[in-house]
């Protein structure tokens, strides 16, 4: 929904005359993703150096090898969303292709007993608190503590974002990221198209 608006939001500045180059990247493209952090001589590099916005899904840490990671620079914003009904959202849209239609409770099972050889790391990655992972800055060994892990997550949500919304208050979420950033209001001054949400999350 969010990617919607902002292509929207775009579109609108390209009809006035202005050019907005845009890129897109997540790591559920996986090979995709994989190459382009991989190697600094991927075709993706130069279309991010040319981007003015980007839609990014993955670890704040990947965004340092790709030169936006600059707080002084770069103007960020994501939003967030309850981490139990992330889970499941994630499980119902991935059941068949990454779950194999396994009961939840089953899957976690697996998980607890290390029993896992096989399974995509992505996978297993959405239901074991992806969402603090997303705001880590840095690669912490398997013996950190959780309380340094959640740390160093809410101190990225206080300095490194601009904005951070919600998705059960998307609709007020995005009202307020078209008072931080005017280009993406619902209208603006010269321009009668109209952006806003597709539909309700």
């Amino acid at each position: 929904s969010i990617d919607h608006l902002l292509k929207c939001a775009r579109e609108r500045l390209g009809a006035q005359g202005y050019d907005v180059d845009h890129y897109s990247i997540h790591e559920c493209a996986r090979g995709k993703f994989r190459k382009c952090v991989e190697n600094s001589k991927d075709p993706c590099r130069d279309s991010m150096d040319h981007a003015a916005t980007m839609s990014f899904c993955s670890a704040l840490k990947h965004l340092n090898r790709f030169g936006w990671d600059d707080i002084n620079r770069i103007k960020s914003f994501t939003v967030l969303r309850h981490p139990v009904e992330r889970v499941w959202s994630m499980y119902r849209f991935e059941t068949k292709m990454c779950y194999s239609c396994m009961n939840l409770t089953d899957v976690y099972d697996l998980i607890d007993n290390n029993d896992i050889l096989g399974w995509d790391s992505l996978c297993l990655a959405q239901l074991q608190n992806h969402e603090t992972a997303n705001l880590l800055t840095s690669d912490w060994p398997e013996d950190a503590s959780d309380d340094e892990i959640v740390a160093e997550a809410i101190e990225n949500m206080k300095n490194f974002f601009t904005l951070i919304g919600l998705t059960e208050e998307l609709t007020l979420s995005t009202q307020m990221l078209g008072t931080v950033f005017p280009w993406i209001n619902k209208t603006i001054e010269g321009s009668h198209m109209r952006c806003g949400l597709p539909h309700a999350n």
